[in-house]
């Protein structure tokens, strides 16, 4: 599993065209869904009330319900992402009322092709070769659990069906919180003879002796 750093991010986004830049902005900072991004609607867009309502999913051109009720949602818009989307809409026309309309054909984009053709060039020039469009899903749920919200918050935000998809989706991307915080509970109990031993090169290794409560029976 692939999570996009801040650093990655900011130096991807000056190498897409806008429409996929536009695109790339929304699944970073909003979790979506490459196929709900591509059902986006101007009519879906609310830049007064500075919400975004999710309400289909597009995938290979044809037009569905989102993947669940609960994926069915009105998100908060951040005023900078109502700029982007702003300036989004002053520079191209809209198509058939699509965000992201493909002007030969009058439809949304499809999601394989702007990978191919945009998102995998940019990628691999920053060292992301073969990037796809769910990383940024990922790295949005790992971004709420660094931040140390309620599963209810992190499950509304990622527009979940229940609580255990959200725990579920974001178990390997925990490490880099659970890692620290374990390493203080074993440094805690573990004897400070044994874990000098492991950091001294060539010292031999010293037998972990358990308080007799402690002891298996043999």
């Amino acid at each position: 599993m692939v999570l996009v750093t801040t650093e990655q991010y900011q130096k991807l986004l000056p190498l897409l065209p806008q429409h996929c830049r536009v695109m790339v902005t929304l699944a970073m900072c909003l979790g979506l869904r490459v196929s709900e991004i591509l059902g986006l609607r101007w009519e879906d867009v609310d830049p007064e009330g500075a919400t975004l309502q999710v309400r289909r999913s597009v995938v290979n051109g044809h037009v569905w319900d989102t993947k669940t009720l609960a994926s069915e949602d009105e998100l908060p818009l951040y005023p900078d992402l109502v700029s982007v989307l702003r300036q989004w809409r002053e520079a191209e026309l809209p198509v058939n009322g699509w965000l992201f309309g493909n002007i030969d054909t009058g439809k949304p984009y499809h999601a394989d092709t702007m990978r191919q053709r945009h998102l995998n060039k940019a990628a691999a020039k920053i060292g992301l070769p073969k990037l796809g469009w769910h990383a940024f899903r990922h790295t949005y749920r790992a971004r709420l659990s660094e931040l140390g919200l309620p599963l209810e918050v992190q499950q509304k935000l990622m527009r979940h069906a229940s609580i255990d998809m959200t725990t579920k989706y974001g178990r390997n991307s925990m490490l880099n919180i659970t890692r620290p915080v374990n390493a203080q509970i074993v440094e805690m109990v573990m004897p400070k003879t044994l874990r000098k031993a492991k950091r001294e090169p060539g010292a031999r290794p010293v037998p972990l002796l358990l308080p007799r409560r402690f002891r298996l029976n043999s």
